[in-house]
């Protein structure tokens, strides 16, 4: 292939499907030559800014001041002793997960607890203080430990997680603690597996404080609790539970859960490449058939070819054996190259991105009539989750998800004609079941999450971002993934979580001296 004359043709002709097809399968099999031709063109903010300055702390997608001190603790004790140092100099302190959040909740100028290096264990319950109601099959797992190690403990056993996210390297806990959800609208996000939490904070006298906090019919017998763990306050009371399972890390450290799971299960994944206009029709039935698992759709945000072409994806339970393959851009390596090819496109030629993405969404059916996975490789959404991006992910009633759509792709339309801003990556669709806790996206209703990436250094990207947020939470109630980029006041918080003001006052109690305060509680309203 020739790479120069490939792109000088779609400079030409942005609408040549065909060679921006070509350029694209050469990411994955002719890497060598486009290395080599990547390497002698210029592209302002192609590379990621790589600060090893002393200044800055960096790590995934986590940028911030390099804070006074970061810590990788071996233990909880550690872990206690390090906020009661920090509080008795006036300081204080934030858990950081695996850091591939987009906001700032784990930013902190003062002490950094770092969860995963140690404090990542995954174990089955035993039943030494379990109540005779509590169901078997429950597992523990530390602060550290992310959705991958789960999934290999468990699936040793096999078990699996009721719910998981598409991305295997976050942190279960980190994950869940910020509205993670996975996908399943008859299944919660993954704090409804919860059952039971352990919170490290610091009390009124300065002291360290490990709690257990359980709904008020919890797995735990009071009695045979306080005789084994008589140093751990067990409080058994809704509303704190409901509080403690999305708190973001601002009221203390999860160092840990206990989980309920299910057996292990295959899933056969089906995806198609239809128009939007199509499917947008079809969507309630889909929620609606008890045959399905889940249900994801990708929609490419530009119209190409008459319509907005989309991937409708469906997962069916299945006793099959593994078979088939996913397709390349599923399963795509060289990324960093892709990154940087997709760079040269955008800052030169703009107008070839909506048939881009249609190469992308293309770039994903599969290439085997069937394929059936274990389930946690099925739920992992694979490559695309190695792409540099930002994103949005905002939770909306599932009822309003073809309106809300719609208003994106007008959005869109008006930012790429009136300003020259592109969304950069599909729309992401997956649907997920209520819950209870108090500042969870999908609180007391089924729930689609409507996730909109864009790479990096593409043009207007946090204006794009934060035009769609702001469309999202003013128009549908939009309630955005904790983790994920957002703009979020205290006043779209009262309007926004109908249990925010409860939950600010048991935030409050349990993180007395405001240890855990940082610039995302005072912006949220939580503190300051």
């Amino acid at each position: 292939m020739d790479v120069e004359r490939t792109l000088r043709q779609l400079e030409r002709n942005p609408d040549d499907s065909d060679a921006l097809a070509e350029l694209f399968e050469a990411v994955w099999s002719n890497a060598e030559q486009l290395e080599r031709f990547v390497e002698d063109v210029h592209v302002d903010g192609v590379h990621e800014l790589r600060n090893d300055h002393p200044k800055w702390f960096t790590r995934h997608n986590v940028r911030m001041p390099y804070p006074l001190g970061v810590f990788e603790p071996r233990d909880v004790r550690e872990v206690k002793r390090r906020l009661v140092d920090a509080a008795e100099q006036g300081l204080t302190s934030k858990p950081l997960g695996a850091a591939y959040n987009f906001s700032d909740t784990a930013n902190t100028k003062d002490i950094l607890l770092s969860m995963t290096e140690h404090i990542n264990d995954v174990s089955p319950v035993t039943r030494d203080t379990l109540a005779s109601h509590a169901e078997s099959d429950l597992w523990r797992v530390d602060s550290g430990a992310t959705v991958g190690r789960v999934n290999r403990r468990l699936w040793g056993h096999g078990r699996a997680l009721l719910n998981q996210p598409g991305f295997e390297k976050l942190t279960f806990i980190g994950a869940a603690c910020t509205g993670g959800h996975g996908s399943g609208i008859r299944i919660g996000p993954l704090c409804e597996s919860v059952t039971s939490l352990r919170l490290a904070t610091i009390d009124r006298t300065g002291d360290a404080l490990e709690v257990q906090i359980e709904p008020s019919n919890g797995i735990t017998d009071p009695q045979l609790h306080r005789t084994i763990h008589p140093q751990i306050p067990l409080h058994q009371d809704d509303s704190l539970f409901r509080a403690a399972l999305v708190c973001s890390g601002t009221m203390g450290v999860v160092t840990e859960v206990v989980i309920r799971t299910q057996a292990s299960y295959r899933l056969e994944e089906r995806r198609t490449l239809r128009k939007w206009r199509k499917i947008s029709g079809q969507l309630e039935n889909l929620l609606a058939d008890d045959s399905l698992h889940s249900v994801h759709v990708w929609v490419n945000p530009y119209d190409v070819e008459n319509g907005n072409s989309c991937v409708l994806t469906t997962y069916h339970r299945t006793n099959d054996e593994p078979k088939g393959e996913r397709g390349i851009g599923i399963r795509c390596g060289h990324l960093e190259l892709a990154h940087r090819i997709i760079q040269i496109l955008i800052q030169n030629n703009p107008r070839s991105i909506p048939n881009m993405l249609e190469s992308a969404l293309r770039a994903t059916l599969p290439t085997s009539k069937k394929v059936v996975m274990d389930a946690p490789d099925a739920l992992n959404f694979g490559g695309p989750n190695y792409f540099p991006a930002e994103a949005i992910d905002v939770g909306i009633d599932s009822s309003d998800t073809v309106s809300a759509v719609n208003d994106l792709l007008t959005l869109y339309k008006r930012l790429r004609d009136n300003d020259a801003q592109y969304v950069t990556a599909p729309i992401g669709l997956r649907f997920v079941g209520p819950s209870d806790a108090f500042l969870s996206p999908q609180f007391r209703r089924s729930t689609c999450m409507i996730e909109q990436p864009i790479l990096r250094k593409t043009p207007g990207l946090r204006n794009t971002l934060a035009r769609a947020l702001d469309l999202l939470k003013d128009k549908y109630l939009g309630r955005p993934h904790w983790g994920q980029w957002n703009n979020l006041d205290h006043v779209d918080c009262a309007r926004l979580y109908p249990e925010y003001d409860a939950f600010r006052r048991i935030r409050n109690d349990l993180d007395p001296r405001n240890v855990f305060r940082n610039s995302f509680t005072d912006r949220i309203g939580l503190t300051g």
